[in-house]
């Protein structure tokens, strides 16, 4: 299982509805369970991941970015720059 404690959660393939969505059809191809992984439970700031090259981009539900970070369309090209974020140090008050 994955700790509930992770700030950047790095997967392959995108949760439910999260960059998941195939071209032309839109069909979805995310993870239901890993979708209810990351919002009901790990709660990180980020969920990393790839896989579904046409459904590059960054997506928000208030708590974690889901950041589809595919380099490459549909096609295999590498049309996509790399995307770089900032995250927060949280502060140990012990």
């Amino acid at each position: 299982a994955i700790p509930s404690n992770v700030d950047v959660l790095l997967v392959h393939g995108p949760p439910l509805g999260r960059g998941d969505a195939l071209l032309p059809s839109l069909k979805r191809r995310g993870c239901m369970d890993l979708l209810f992984e990351v919002q009901d439970r790990i709660r990180p700031q980020f969920c990393v991941f790839g896989h579904i090259h046409e459904g590059a981009g960054v997506t928000f539900d208030g708590t974690t970015h889901f950041v589809n970070a595919s380099s490459m369309n549909e096609h295999y090209q590498c049309i996509h720059a790399p995307l770089v974020f900032d995250i927060a140090i949280k502060q140990d008050n012990t």
